[in-house]
């Protein structure tokens, strides 16, 4: 690995590798849990915690955990975008589906059949599905705990009566 290309979690020049063993056991701790004291505990050298301790400033071990923290962290983050990006990808699919079946049922409604009492609901789940699709949080979009297909199906249903 040239030197240029090193990570401050990686091994340090003059580092010996009984000491980078002992960092790597350090830096892959959960963070709740890392101490030099935890360390002392599972090393195989049985080393003292004062040992380990000396290790740790003279290797400049928090320095090197900050920045590896700080690198685990973006990379958790950019996962956890990326699974996002992918969730509302998904769903938008989803989404453009259910609305195209919803237009073909529309479609199949008899105007003859639906009544002027249907028309501010009608109006209002439309309203509430664009609100949705854009993810807005404009007045009235809420579905008071319903989801989109129960709203529709309850409203198929008094249309049918």
């Amino acid at each position: 690995m040239e030197l240029d290309d090193r990570k401050p979690w990686d091994r340090m020049d003059g580092e010996s590798p009984a000491k980078f063993a002992l960092f790597v056991l350090y830096r892959d701790m959960h963070p709740s849990l890392r101490s030099v004291r935890e360390v002392a505990k599972i090393d195989p050298g049985n080393r003292a915690v004062a040992t380990i301790r000396d290790y740790q400033k003279d290797w400049k071990w928090t320095q090197r955990i900050d920045a590896y923290d700080a690198h685990a962290d973006a990379l958790r983050q950019a996962r956890s975008e990326n699974v996002r990006a992918t969730h509302d990808l998904a769903h938008i699919a989803q989404s453009e589906a259910m609305m195209k079946l919803c237009a073909e049922a529309v479609a199949l409604i008899d105007p003859e059949k639906v009544g002027p009492q249907y028309l501010p609901r009608l109006v209002d789940t439309a309203v509430k599905v664009s609100h949705l699709a854009t993810g807005s949080k404009a007045a009235g979009a809420e579905t008071k705990g319903k989801t989109f297909e129960q709203e529709v199906a309850e409203l198929a249903k008094e249309m049918k009566k």
